[in-house]
């Protein structure tokens, strides 16, 4: 048995419960049960911060990671955006080989 499984296990039930719990704010906003939704929040508040540690603790990397990709999708949309002005898009063209070129 892999020795992250325990881990992997884990991760996975908290995923489902904060799907879950998105699915029940969703309702109870839907229904107008305003205060449940805020119950569910606070919950999936806690799951998600839970979640941070574990998928921490598989991948010191992650977050940094996340980050990386979400300003790589931002600068490579500024470039689509901005393609027919050179200027714009050579500026978020450097924006991007900097993102790129950024050590792990």
């Amino acid at each position: 048995m892999r020795k992250d499984a325990d881990l992997d296990e884990l991760i996975q039930l908290l995923e489902k419960e904060k799907k879950l719990l998105k699915k029940n704010i969703r309702e109870s906003v839907t229904e107008g049960d305003f205060l449940s939704a805020h119950k569910y929040s606070k919950g999936l508040s806690e799951v998600s911060s839970t979640l941070r540690v574990l998928y921490h603790f598989r991948n010191p990397n992650k977050q940094r990671l996340e980050m990386l990709s979400r300003q790589k999708r931002i600068l490579d949309e500024q470039i689509d955006k901005y393609k027919q002005n050179k200027k714009g898009s050579s500026y978020f063209s450097h924006q991007l080989n900097d993102v790129i070129s950024q050590p792990n």
